[in-house]
């Protein structure tokens, strides 16, 4: 007997196998041979109702468990970032406070929790800072990437990156504040001063 017949996994030997499952199929489908009925069994509505209850009971848990996942995956992009609330908004008749009150109000921010606001408070000490100094004085039109430009050449540059890059952050983008930025930004502070 020659290898080829022996062969039961070539492209011929499964083109044979199908024909054969067709062809029995279609027998199959072709004779007349009467399909016993099946017996009910007792108590098969009770069954019946017991599927549909346990189906509908899945069905409900499986759309729900999907809304929560939707709902988690969402939730970042749900949150209203465009509103301050008025524990985060910015006091407005405080301009000209000297570097250490505002630091004294950066520790106090940050024992509540309230990091965002102690990351303000750290921001306008550095401007403040930078204006009692005469190194670059404060104007409310001046943004963030234009003092970072002003500053590029001083020797704590680096610090006042991570202080300006923070403030832009937090107010312009989507991120969250923690301990830790905040910590990064009163080590970058505590540099300058």
């Amino acid at each position: 007997m020659a290898a080829e017949e022996f062969a039961r996994d070539g492209l011929g030997w499964r083109a044979r196998l199908l024909s054969q499952k067709l062809s029995e199929w279609l027998e199959l489908q072709s004779t007349d041979i009467p399909v016993p009925p099946v017996p009910k069994w007792r108590g098969s509505e009770w069954f019946d109702n017991l599927g549909r209850v346990i189906f509908w009971i899945l069905f409900v848990a499986l759309i729900a468990w999907g809304l929560w996942q939707l709902w988690k995956l969402l939730r970042p992009y749900l949150r209203d970032h465009g509103r301050v609330s008025v524990s985060d908004r910015p006091p407005t008749d405080i301009v000209d406070l000297p570097a250490s009150l505002w630091m004294q109000r950066a520790g106090s921010a940050a024992l509540r929790g309230n990091y965002r606001q102690g990351i303000f408070c750290l921001y306008r000490a550095t401007l403040q800072q930078l204006d009692s100094n005469g190194i670059i004085y404060q104007e409310s039109s001046r943004t963030d990437g234009e003092y970072l430009q002003l500053l590029r050449g001083l020797p704590h540059a680096r610090a006042y990156r991570t202080l300006f890059v923070a403030h832009q952050q937090l107010c312009f983008s989507r991120a969250e504040a923690d301990s830790e930025l905040y910590n990064r930004c009163l080590q970058a502070f505590q540099e300058l001063s």
